[in-house]
């Protein structure tokens, strides 16, 4: 099998240019894509760099980033992504983790020694958990794919192809293994409420077939066996009761009242305490039960949630460390793990990364934790004062930017909390920046040397040092920055960002001095704002307004709008041609882009195209442009204004060009 944590392999540019792919994997969560154009074969040349992923979560046919040479026209995908970790098993001897790709309908076999993927193993659609054999010799994976057909592949260890899939009668979710290993028993999907029953599904691994059912409460979110076989102990979200069930009869023995939805359970080593976390409306808590008799011993309250956390709120996984002293829970909405002393209920919250939602103790103490929303693996020493360690293998791309000398490409990696580096001359991923928090727009100062990151989870534009690849300083800008831009003299960042402390979808535009970040200005801008340009003389900034319909074009050394120029529809992005004599608008709701007068302020024109565009970027001699959309990559003759070809790229949201692209290339 090919390994995919780092993959080599060739690719055309003109003639040959080879393309290596070095790729430290990220998570990804299904975020915006990009665009950037560059080419490999020398600095000047034309060369396209499209960062494609999948906003919403959908499947994308070039995920990754992929190189169009604008010459030839030639497409091929560089850098394959892979989709974000929803779950994590761990093999018996503790050398490799199966990592649930819950979006990629894969699992990833990661090295647990050296962090790295060393290969990918197809399996059925929205794979929910991964159970391995006791012996360590198969894997399985659950996949709730109710449209279709429910299915548990079975995996030849460590990464062997998939032996056989068997059908299953409800959604598929987490699943639990007899410690013979001749059982296996599976929940019901945590999002299939909709066709949930009371079925647990009991798997004869022997022969690899459904043997029946046994009946639980409603909606059996998760199952932990005990020690010797004989029970299981299931969380019944749909009624609120954690059942102990004879394995051999089916017969439910008892139930413990949680009185709220208890999403996961486990067990202690020794079998005698269960534990199982709750959630309901943001109300989280552990509740501590006797697994001989099923009485609550304690409850241990957890953190509770804003009311927008509410709907991530129950995604919750726990495990129980050796000796049972300590129990570890994540918090999807909170972006925490917590270690919880089970005797005194005390409560230490650790950073594991954004949106932490698998979960699994070795037996030398390291807690794995994927982040599905930060694209990590945090691996946290729990006999070591909780030191984390963050290794990752996926991306998620989103923006991108290039320097002014077109050597390297910065592209932000969306949920992942990650900028890549991308050398454009030998094609490989020279460096991977860890900012963390949600990465949005980038630009590029005119030097070269600084790269602007608008970072949405935070509020913040991140410096990065292009000469040493590293994070150089965060500017507090606002709640949520949407677009960053930089004089052409290289003095002043421009940010458009939503208003701190607004109740209302209220946006500004402030000035920032660049050489220290230091707030210069404020001016309001009202609605929701979105894409910001810079006229190439400095003097006027364009901003789009969706809300009202209308591109703002505004003085730069005043702040004062000088005028309001009403668009046809939504607009998404804007730019300026090289001359600042037009200004180009992308919108994508009827699949145009207007054409300014930049003296008289007025609409001259509207190209039609068969992609709704939602960024656009322009040749150094404004003779074409390249505009992303969901459905392909539009490229328009500007002196024509129609639109030329179409690349069928999709998913791409951001697009900028090698600036140092010679005259008269494209």
């Amino acid at each position: 099998m090919q390994p995919h944590g780092i993959s080599m392999r060739g690719m055309a540019f003109l003639k040959v240019v080879p393309l290596c792919l070095a790729v430290t994997f990220f998570f990804l969560i299904a975020m915006p894509a990009a665009v950037a154009v560059g080419y490999a074969e020398n600095n000047t040349a034309p060369y396209a760099i499209v960062c494609s992923s999948a906003p919403g979560g959908g499947l994308t046919q070039n995920f990754g980033i992929s190189v169009i040479n604008i010459t030839s026209g030639d497409v091929e995908t560089a850098h394959k992504g892979q989709y974000p970790a929803w779950g994590v098993a761990i093999s018996p001897d503790g050398k490799y983790l199966y990592l649930v790709n819950e979006l990629g309908s894969c699992i990833s076999v990661m090295d647990a020694r050296n962090r790295t993927v060393v290969g990918t193993v197809d399996v059925g659609m929205d794979p929910q958990d991964a159970v391995v054999s006791p012996d360590g010799s198969r894997i399985y994976v659950s996949s709730a794919q109710p449209y279709y057909s429910d299915t548990i592949s079975v995996i030849y260890a460590p990464m062997g192809g998939v032996a056989t899939t068997i059908k299953t009668s409800v959604s598929p979710g987490k699943m639990a293994i007899s410690p013979d290993g001749t059982r296996l028993y599976v929940a019901q999907s945590f999002y299939s409420t909709y066709d949930t029953s009371s079925d647990i599904m009991v798997v004869d691994t022997t022969h690899n077939t459904m043997t029946g059912v046994i009946r639980a409460g409603k909606h059996p979110a998760s199952i932990a066996v005990s020690p010797d076989g004989s029970r299981l102990y299931v969380a019944c979200m749909g009624t609120g009761v954690v059942s102990s069930i004879d394995a051999e009869t089916g017969r439910t023995i008892a139930t413990a009242k949680t009185g709220r939805s208890p999403v996961d359970v486990t067990l202690s080593e020794d079998g005698s305490r269960l534990y199982a976390v709750n959630d309901y409306f943001g109300r989280s808590f552990v509740s501590v039960i006797n697994a001989s008799d099923m009485s609550t011993i304690s409850r241990i309250d957890l953190p509770c949630h804003g009311i927008e956390d509410i709907r991530y709120s129950t995604i919750k996984r726990i495990v129980a460390a050796e000796g049972g002293s300590t129990i570890y829970v994540t918090d999807y909405a909170l972006n925490t793990v917590y270690a919880i002393n089970v005797s005194s209920g005390s409560i230490e919250a650790i950073d594991a990364g954004n949106s932490p939602s698998g979960l699994a103790l070795s037996h030398d103490g390291l807690l794995y934790v994927t982040s599905k929303g930060s694209g990590g693996l945090a691996i946290i020493n729990t006999t070591a004062g909780m030191s984390v360690e963050k290794a990752g293998y996926a991306m998620s791309p989103a923006y991108v930017a290039i320097t002014v000398d077109g050597k390297k490409a910065y592209v932000t990696n969306g949920d992942v909390g990650t900028v890549s580096v991308l050398n454009t001359s030998s094609g490989e991923i020279v460096s991977t920046i860890d900012v963390g928090g949600i990465m949005n727009k980038i630009a590029m100062s005119p030097d070269g040397k600084r790269a602007y990151v608008a970072e949405t989870r935070g509020g913040n534009i991140v410096l990065i040092d292009t000469a040493t690849d590293t994070v150089a300083g965060n500017w507090s800008v606002g709640a949520i920055p949407m677009d960053v831009a930089t004089s052409p003299d290289g003095s002043i960042v421009y940010v458009v960002h939503s208003r701190k402390g607004s109740k209302d979808i209220n946006y500004d535009l402030s000035t920032l001095e660049a050489a220290t970040g230091k707030a210069l200005s404020t001016y309001e801008l009202g609605g929701a704002s979105f894409g910001l340009a810079v006229s190439p003389d400095g003097k006027k900034l364009y901003v789009c307004k969706r809300d009202s319909e209308t591109v703002l074009v505004v003085d730069a050394s005043t702040g004062k709008v000088i005028s309001m120029i009403k668009t046809s529809v939504s607009p998404n992005d804007v730019k300026v041609s090289p001359d600042g004599s037009l200004v180009y608008v992308a919108c994508p709701d009827n699949k145009t882009i207007s054409v300014i007068d930049a003296r008289t302020n007025s609409i001259i024109d509207d190209i039609g195209l068969q992609i709704a565009p939602r960024q656009i970027a322009i040749t150094p001699d404004g003779t074409t442009a390249y505009a992303a959309g969901a459905d392909g990559v539009a490229v328009i003759d500007l002196k024509d204004r129609k639109m030329v070809r179409l690349f069928s790229i999709y998913d791409a949201r951001g697009i900028a060009i090698n600036p140092a692209m010679r005259e008269g290339q494209a």
